[in-house]
């Protein structure tokens, strides 16, 4: 079994106040739809781009592990974030590492909280199966 890590930063925007914030996908997302699609087309890039530039190969079935950092600590839902982590594995399909990201080659995503970071970002391990 092989295991490949890919850790993608989270885009970064501004709040209404200034304030620099992790542009996440979650389940309480309040966007307009146009807003939203635009999020979706970025991170779905952010994990075609890590896919490729770590050079995973094509993989038949796998296991997967989304790790959610945020910049600061405190109590959290991380499967609120999946929305996140469909649109990173819908990338890691276009890079061609996985035919499909349905049930019969991906087992998960299972999220899981990972400690604060100064950079926010998704660590997904892929295991293959």
């Amino acid at each position: 079994m092989r295991t490949y890590t890919l850790t993608i930063p989270a885009p970064m925007g501004l709040t209404k106040s200034g304030s620099r914030t992790a542009l996440w996908l979650t389940a309480n997302d309040r966007r307009k739809w146009r807003a939203k699609a635009a999020l979706v087309r970025q991170w779905r890039a952010l994990g075609r781009k890590a896919a490729t530039e770590a050079a995973v190969p094509p993989l038949d079935r796998v296991q997967v592990t989304a790790r959610v950092h945020r910049a600061r600590g405190g109590r959290f839902d991380p499967s609120n974030w999946a929305d996140t982590a469909k649109a990173v594995l819908d990338g890691i399909v276009d890079a061609r590492v996985l035919e499909d990201d349905s049930h019969e080659y991906v087992t998960g995503p299972d999220m899981r909280a990972g400690e604060p970071r100064d950079t926010p970002c998704l660590v997904l391990t892929i295991t293959q199966l």
